[in-house]
């Protein structure tokens, strides 16, 4: 799925004027198979490997003039070396030909598709990528990806539920083009009755490709997770290069943080002779209707356009409710691509860490005093106190009842442990409970 595409044979060729000027050669092409179904309609698709030129569109249309289409541009700043690239998903519900009806639902959609942008260059180049991505609606999930490189790597998330940010990255373009895949989808349900709508709409995703001036970029530490109470594992790293790509040092670099977290490094920072920032980031706690996200922001004199780092927060709370109940909350911060089981364990506080591959966990499973509340991973056999185990979507809310008197005045320490398609295994802050 993964694997580079060559150049298709329909291609565009622009070429600046000027014996010196520099040649960009661009396509696109269908990475995989691109579907648009419209409700009640036949389905269109675009086999994997279709060239995409300029203008392309597919449609598919179906009852009451529902539509469900993707359209393509792809063009050329004439006054500078750039390729522009846009893959459009949009749907229309229509309308229901027997009338409004309760619980009729008029749903279209396009995708999940890939595409790819092959842009190679006469000379070498460097090349500074931005992406901008638009949506109708707010959803749960990832609506788009950006893999720079076409490596299997993600360089860029859209998430739906989150307020869309244009990003830039960086890129060298050698002899051989520069790959950059795109992952989009579109869908819509509408209710032929209240008319109501959900799912995550249209969206537009752009990306223009330009030699590279003056860069600012991160380029370490992005998309890191750290429980509430603790320091990121890695600092988040920006980097200022000038227009031939090489580091600039001594420039003024201001950070902004938001969301749950801070730094202890005062701003503005500037950067070493490698041309970097480093940016230490300490999470802190946060609870619904709050967000778990940190943004880290950094902008410097002479680029317009600020570059964001995004780092995820888990956070545990727990909390009696008189007489004798105790209510538990994970909250996971990330999109809800699917559901998050949870290992939840509780110990007496200060006992030695349980070292492992993602951080140290609290409530040391190989301490006498640790026992399972709820385990729905199945490493402790799926035992469940609750009986309906923890499966986040993707946090997770557990309520628990005890005798009156049970284990009066006594503090415990409980921590969860959950895998998240986005993120793989997260861990929560340790949280005290001291019983009434």
């Amino acid at each position: 799925m993964w694997s580079r595409l060559g150049l298709p044979a329909l291609a565009m060729l622009w070429t600046l004027t000027g014996a010196s000027a520099q040649t960009l050669f661009a396509s696109a092409s269908a990475a995989t198979a691109m579907r648009c179904n419209a409700h009640l309609g036949a389905g269109a698709t675009v086999a994997a490997g279709a060239a995409l030129p300029n203008g392309f569109t597919v449609i598919d249309t179906g009852s009451g003039s529902a539509t469900a289409r993707v359209d393509v541009a792809l063009g050329v700043n004439l006054l500078q070396p750039s390729v522009t690239y846009t893959i459009s998903d949009r749907t229309t519900p229509g309308f229901s030909p027997t009338g409004p009806l309760p619980g009729l639902v008029l749903t279209s959609a396009t995708g999940p598709h890939d595409t790819v942008l092959a842009v190679s260059s006469s000379q070498p180049a460097a090349v500074a990528i931005t992406i901008r991505w638009t949506h109708a609606l707010r959803a749960s999930g990832v609506g788009a990806t950006v893999d720079v490189g076409d490596d299997g790597s993600t360089e860029w998330l859209g998430f739906w539920d989150l307020a869309p940010r244009d990003a830039t990255l960086m890129a060298d373009i050698g002899t051989a083009p520069l790959h950059i895949r795109t992952h989009t989808l579109s869908r819509m349900a509408t209710d032929s009755y209240t008319q109501q709508q959900v799912g995550p709409g249209d969206s537009s995703l752009t990306i223009e490709v330009a030699l590279r001036t003056a860069g600012l970029q991160v380029v370490a530490g992005n998309l890191q997770s750290a429980p509430a109470g603790e320091a990121f594992a890695q600092p988040v790293v920006f980097a200022v290069t000038d227009v031939a790509g090489n580091p600039v040092a001594g420039q003024a670099v201001t950070i902004a943080i938001g969301g749950p977290g801070g730094t202890t490094i005062a701003s503005p920072l500037f950067t070493d002779a490698q041309g970097m920032i480093r940016v230490p980031v300490q999470a802190t706690a946060w609870s619904p209707p709050q967000r778990g996200l940190v943004e880290v922001t950094a902008t410097t004199p002479g680029i317009v356009q600020p570059v964001h780092a995004v780092l995820f927060v888990d956070s545990l709370q727990v909390a009696i409710t008189p007489p004798n109940s105790a209510l538990l909350f994970a909250s996971n911060p990330a999109p809800r691509l699917g559901p998050v089981p949870y290992v939840i364990l509780a110990s007496a506080p200060g006992i030695t860490p349980l070292q492992t591959p993602f951080g140290p966990v609290a409530t040391n499973p190989l301490d006498p005093s640790t026992f399972v509340l709820e385990d729905s991973i199945g490493v402790f056999g799926f035992a469940s106190l609750g009986g309906q185990g923890a499966i986040g979507r993707p946090g997770v809310a557990q309520f628990y009842q005890f005798p009156t008197g049970f284990l009066s005045g006594l503090t415990m320490q409980l921590q969860a442990v959950g895998i998240d398609p986005l993120r793989g295994v997260v861990r929560t802050n340790p949280a005290a409970l001291t019983f009434p």
